[in-house]
This record gives C-alpha cells, structure tokens and sequence, in this order.
C-alpha cells in the first residue's frame, strides 16, 4: 500500500503569507507606504545573512520616513537595531566594547581573563616572598614578579577594544554629515568582517581654579593653569557581519 504526507494546509498558509501580514499591518498605520515598508524590512532581515543591506532614504522633511522606519524597527529586539541622532565621527569608536587579543588560532579572546590570572600569579609570588626568609628564594620570586608585570603591560599594550557589530543594524534617524559617512564607508561596504580602526584619543587633567572674588593671599596659591592635552593612540576593532 502507498501512502502519501500531507501537510496542513493551515501551516503551507502561514509560512507563506506571515511576512505580507507583518507588511499589511504596518501599511495599515502608514497608508501608501508599502514599499518603503518591504525595503526596510528587507534591510533589518539582511542583517542576520553574509551579506548585509545598506539602505538610504530620500524625501523632503515630513514626509513620514522616519515614523515607517520606526514601526519596522518597533517588530525587531532592541539589542539588534541601534538608531542613532546627530552621531560625531568618532561617537561609534567609544561605545562600549571589549578589549581583546588574538590568539593562537586566529580567534580574539577576552583580556580580562588573562590579567586576573597573571595578577593571582604575582599576588601568590609576593605572599611566598614575604614569608621566606631564603634569600635565594625571595631573589627568584622577585624576578618571576617582573616576569609577570611585564607579561601584563604588553599584553595591555597589545590589547584592541572590540567592538561587536555582528547581526546590528544602524539607524541613522537624522542626514549623517558626510564625514561621518567617509569615516564608516570601510564598515559600510561589508568587504570585510573585521574593520580595524586607529585614532588618538585627546585626555586633558582636571585643573583648580578659583574664581576672582575668592583671590585671597593663601587662596592665589592654589590657582593653577590648564595643563597641555595628551593623546593616547587608541585601537578599535569593528565586527561588522556574521
């Protein structure tokens, strides 16, 4: 006897037809929109594949391309869209990230790890020291401390702050200058997963000052002069895709 699968007609419906009623919905509050509806949520789909869309909006002010932007978004988890309003050059570079190395086998791993367990090392080696009355001992505990010390400075000199951009989408919710745009065109292209970036980061010291009606003999003293700027060369590392 032969027997035949059937599948449920209901589920054959569903699977077919749910993205046009995720479409149909949004349509509904954003009447003639549905192709800028589909294009968006083709761009926020894209963002899971290898090859990610990039997608541009033009049309004069207040014709309601944010607010259908917006409702696409509104479907989507919060950790996997980032929109972002009047966004600096360098605004990107310091969200938070994680600062990493590269392994063996070509894989970044956490730094965090690795100092805390170097710190035990020494912590452990200064202990052993402080107990010993063995010269000899406390000599080669001394040399194994600036082992470790500088093991931990070159692994801190040679760490990147990553930053993890993998399945996010970018939401521009204002015209980005265009500046901006040059600065991320490397990440924008998609030619690469990983998207290297340097720049100095400017740190400037806190100075005591201290206003003109508070000038008094022992108070001019502790006025002192904003002090030059120093800059940091900082490494950030971008992975923009899957």
């Amino acid at each position: 006897m032969m027997s035949t699968q059937t599948k449920d007609s209901s589920t054959i419906e569903e699977n077919d037809y749910n993205i046009d009623f995720v479409i149909d919905v949004i349509t509904k509050e954003a009447p003639k929109e549905k192709r800028l509806t589909k294009q968006v949520l083709y761009t926020l789909f894209s963002a899971k594949s290898n090859d990610p869309l990039n997608l541009t909006i033009n049309a004069p002010t207040g014709e309601g391309k944010t607010y259908v932007v917006q409702k696409v978004v509104d479907l989507f988890p919060k950790n996997d869209v980032i929109c972002l309003v009047g966004m600096s050059e360098k605004a990107l570079f310091h969200r938070p990230g994680t600062l990493v190395i590269k392994n063996d086998d070509g894989n970044y791993i956490s730094i965090e790890q690795k100092i805390k367990d170097i710190e035990s090392q020494i912590q452990d080696c200064e202990t052993e020291r402080a107990n010993s009355n063995d010269k000899n001992l406390k000599q080669a505990k001394r040399h194994e401390i600036k082992d470790l010390e500088a093991q931990r400075k070159e692994i801190s000199e040679n760490s990147k702050k990553l930053i993890e951009l993998s399945g996010k989408t970018l939401i521009f919710l204002d015209s980005p200058p265009a500046h901006l745009l040059e600065a991320l065109m490397p990440l924008l292209s998609h030619d690469r997963t990983e998207v290297e970036y340097e720049f100095v980061e400017i740190f400037i010291k806190k100075s005591y000052y201290i206003p003109a009606d508070r000038r008094g003999t022992g108070e001019l003293a502790k006025f002192s002069p904003p002090p030059p700027a120093y800059g940091r060369l900082q490494r950030i590392l971008t992975i923009s895709q899957n």
